[in-house]
């Protein structure tokens, strides 16, 4: 079977790390990737953070705190990408290092990417594997937005199956709405 992409974009709090984890358990031959890894790796050695630190971190993402000089978790993240990262190796830098894991992962077949927010990101991803084998999932719920973030829904300028899921419901809800757009996308049924 070809490598499968699922690329899930949506705002901040709208559902995305917890739709993706619940899937994991309903598709075994998937993986968990995300394009802002290596921002999470990079910045708790640059910052000197534990790994409770950075757990709690992640539950509180836009709190700033003392040690990031008055930012947050996040503002920390979105300026090592958009003021470095991206300036020094163009703005595809994330989907190119993705693509790289994705290509010398031999055990998944399946990879969620959680955290899509940029057009160039997903480009590298769709040229490597080819559009057939990707899937866009838009994620939208009452009340998130884009605000104070860098990533935004992104143009579907590949031609890649496009789907628009409401995460309005309860997690169960979500996660079974998930499974079965990708069961039929597979399938090649939509």
């Amino acid at each position: 079977m070809n490598k499968k992409i699922i690329f899930f974009n949506g705002p901040p709090r709208v559902g995305k790390d917890t739709l993706v984890t619940g899937l994991l358990s309903k598709f075994p031959t998937a993986q968990n990737i995300k394009f802002s890894t290596p921002l999470k790796l990079a910045l708790p050695i640059f910052f000197g953070l534990s790994d409770k630190q950075i757990i709690l971190l992640e539950q509180d993402k836009d709190t700033p705190r003392k040690y990031f000089l008055g930012k947050s978790w996040r503002e920390v993240q979105i300026s090592l990408s958009e003021d470095w990262a991206k300036l020094i190796f163009g703005k595809r830098v994330f989907g190119n290092i993705t693509k790289n894991i994705i290509e010398n992962d031999s055990d998944a077949n399946i990879f969620l990417i959680s955290d899509s927010g940029f057009q160039e990101e997903a480009s590298a991803i769709v040229e490597q594997f080819g559009k057939e084998n990707c899937l866009l999932i838009r994620l939208k719920r009452e009340g998130t937005n884009f605000d104070n973030d860098s990533r935004s829904y992104w143009e579907n300028i590949f031609d890649i199956k496009e789907i628009t899921l409401y995460n309005d419901k309860s997690i169960e809800a979500g996660i079974s709405k998930a499974q079965d757009i990708i069961i039929r996308w597979i399938e090649r049924k939509f």
